[in-house]
């Protein structure tokens, strides 16, 4: 009996010697052996993507990382999109590349008119892409040319899409909307406003070593049936964001009888009230804005007179220029047959839409506009030294 004990105490110790042998910790033992894949990963942050018809090109950048903060940028064509990830990685020197991070995706102009339904597709399939990826569409170039910027090494488009969504969240110029936000207005809608970046150069502007490219927002990319089929820039796109509710302020110029004032106006979104005219549609749309007096410019031949803007007159000006900026919008929304500010949310209820209500639609529009003085300053400051005179 003891040798049979013995030989099972045996037989234990060495299939636990064994077990511990494959644990995976490496031939030094050390506990962090397994992350030395982990080390070798490149989290793509930024993704764009062309076509010209024939096949897929995708750019990606990784953004800095890494301690010496780096930042890695590749470009591959593929007979699709899935091929050209493929050949991103085959082409890889620098470790396997993760998808799984990517934040911003930036589609060239011929892309967008071809149609993204095919990228739209594949991100909502794919599990290595994530529905709150945030879309963008250039109005002019390719997406490669922005992503793989020929300019200074520090140049890093992940913090430059960052920067565009922040400078959106301040200026009414346009809105950096997700692939989830931009699917679920085409199913519902068929019309959809995409972020509009345009191309500069940072010559004169930025200070590098050698000048490159950057972009701007300047206004919405209409997408109807995943297409891309027009443009919203300057006071119609700002129209349209303060239609929206979108967040952040639009800055507009008055000249007025004294002199010239630079205004904030900022709103909460438009009222709309349908209704139905002998089966026709119809929708009454308030929009309610608040004015902030910024700056004011005295007329230099009105030497010696003080310049005071009549508040009345401000309110009258914003609305008669806010009523013309959204009749503009909506016409273009007419023109297209593209329903991207959701109009038809509000009509639907208990009713059938005929094929061809949006260009049938009467819309009425009342802009009401709350002039303030600004910030507790009701008087042009006094710079004469006798304000308590």
């Amino acid at each position: 009996m003891k040798g049979l004990f013995f030989h099972r105490c045996l037989c234990l110790l060495l299939l636990l010697a064994l077990c511990f042998s494959c644990a995976g910790c490496g031939v030094k033992g050390s506990i962090y052996a397994n992350y030395r894949e982990l080390d070798q990963l490149r989290l793509i942050r930024a993704l764009g993507y062309d076509t010209s018809g024939a096949g897929v090109t995708l750019s990606a950048s990784t953004g800095k990382q890494g301690e010496n903060g780096e930042s890695l940028s590749l470009c591959r064509s593929g007979e699709n999109i899935l091929k050209a990830m493929d050949s991103l990685q085959a082409y890889s020197t620098e470790g396997r590349l993760f998808f799984s991070h990517i934040q911003h995706v930036v589609a060239g102009r011929e892309a967008a008119e071809r149609g993204l339904g095919p990228l739209l597709d594949f991100v909502e399939r794919d599990v290595r892409t994530r529905l709150d990826t945030e879309l963008f569409i250039l109005c002019e170039g390719t997406a490669s040319s922005l992503l793989m910027n020929p300019g200074d090494d520090s140049y890093d488009a992940t913090e430059l899409l960052s920067s565009v969504k922040q400078d959106t969240s301040l200026r009414a110029v346009s809105r950096v909307s997700n692939f989830r936000e931009t699917a679920v207005a085409l199913s519902e809608y068929g019309a959809a406003l995409v972020c509009l970046l345009r191309p500069v150069t940072t010559e004169g502007s930025v200070r590098l070593e050698e000048p490159g490219l950057t972009a701007v927002p300047v206004g919405y990319a209409i997408l109807k049936d995943g297409s891309m089929v027009g443009v919203l820039e300057g006071r119609q796109a700002e129209a349209a964001s303060l239609f929206l509710g979108y967040p952040g302020t639009v800055i507009r110029e008055f000249s007025m009888p004294g002199g010239t004032v630079i205004l904030r106006i900022s709103g909460t979104g438009a009222e709309i009230r349908p209704s139905w005219q002998n089966g026709t549609p119809a929708l009454d749309i308030t929009l309610r804005v608040t004015t902030v007096l910024s700056e004011t410019e005295p007329d230099p031949s009105q030497t010696g007179q003080s310049f005071s803007p009549d508040p009345g007159a401000l309110e009258g000006a914003v609305e008669q220029m806010l009523t013309e900026n959204l009749q503009d919008v909506i016409a273009c929304s007419k023109s297209l047959d593209a329903d991207f500010l959701a109009l038809a949310k509000q009509l639907r209820r208990g009713h059938k839409l005929p094929s061809d209500w949006l260009r049938n639609l009467n819309i009425r529009i009342t802009v009401s506009a709350a002039a303030d003085r600004g910030y507790d300053l009701y008087t042009p400051m006094e710079l004469k030294g006798d304000a308590h005179s």
